[in-house]
């Protein structure tokens, strides 16, 4: 058992090199094997966002949670059905009367994203596609199964009570071992990002993956067919950080460190100055006095 769960956290870890995927567009290649949720940490989405450009800026939900990162069929050749039928509209009626419960659950973290724009986005990405498929073949049942099965799998809950907390480092063994117990011995995928300041690993998102007819959940390692491959070995030894929310993303700490750079520069200037007329005046003062005498 625990040979088989090192190769798997070995396949979980490649999800970051995921270079080897392949976007198919077109009805023609809109089938699809399996769906995966995507269960997203807002702190990295907002790192990664902003480190990729100067001028990037984000913003965290104040759920202060996990939300949903995307909900896609996925096909076991890696190829990634995408813009299946441009005909297809989303159903803007069941977007307004959602609203409440996609701004908690899949709520836009780039500042210059609306949130209404990203819903509308990924189901003319991913519902269009998943449009073929019974369980999902309109806008409500598509955004509702997402939200439905985000919420039963609560990633906050899970990892917390297996004790890992945002602000520490874990391995990709930990925070699996703690999802797949979650789950009930269902095991989740995992995907990592690269942060440039600290050349370090962050946790980004945790994959669940469902039966494209029954809806219910499955092995996400039944997708490992192309997708995982490629990863070196020795990744599976490094930690990951789990970002806190009050974890700097780059911009910010660039800002804070200027700004401690300034007031700390300014107060040596005070004191320096300070300290040197304080001396003039004593000089002076000593002066003034030899040539009284």
């Amino acid at each position: 058992m625990t040979n088989n769960y090192y190769k798997v956290s070995i396949f979980l870890l490649c999800l970051g090199y995921m270079t080897s995927l392949v976007v198919v567009k077109g009805s023609k290649s809109s089938y699809s094997d399996h769906i995966i949720l995507s269960h997203r940490w807002p702190v990295t989405e907002c790192i990664e966002w902003m480190q990729k450009k100067d001028g990037n800026g984000c913003n965290i939900p104040p759920t202060r949670d996990w939300i949903i990162g995307g909900f896609w069929p996925y096909r076991y050749d890696s190829n990634l059905p995408v813009y299946c039928n441009k005909s297809l509209k989303v159903d803007e009626a069941v977007l307004k009367a959602l609203k409440g419960q996609l701004l908690t659950n899949w709520p836009s973290v780039r500042s210059s994203t609306t949130n209404v724009s990203l819903w509308k986005e990924e189901y003319l990405a991913h519902g269009t596609c998943a449009y073929r498929l019974p369980i999902l073949n309109s806008t409500e049942l598509y955004f509702v199964k997402a939200m439905t099965e985000f919420r039963r799998y609560n990633m906050s809950n899970i990892l917390t009570a297996h004790n890992i907390i945002p602000g520490n480092h874990y391995s990709v063994q930990q925070i699996f071992d703690a999802v797949m117990k979650g789950m009930k011995k269902i095991q989740p995928g995992i995907k990592r990002t690269y942060h440039n300041a600290t050349k370090g690993l962050l946790l980004k998102e945790i994959y669940t993956c469902y039966s494209k007819t029954q809806g219910n959940i499955v092995d996400c390692v039944s997708l490992a067919g192309g997708l995982f491959q490629g990863c070196p070995k020795k990744q599976d030894q490094e930690l990951i950080y789990f970002p806190s929310l009050e974890y700097p993303t780059p911009h910010k700490f660039s800002r804070a460190l200027i700004a401690f750079l300034v007031i700390l520069f300014g107060t040596l200037a005070f004191v320096g100055s300070f300290f040197g007329y304080s001396k003039y005046v004593e000089y002076r003062g000593q002066r003034n006095y030899d040539s009284m005498t």
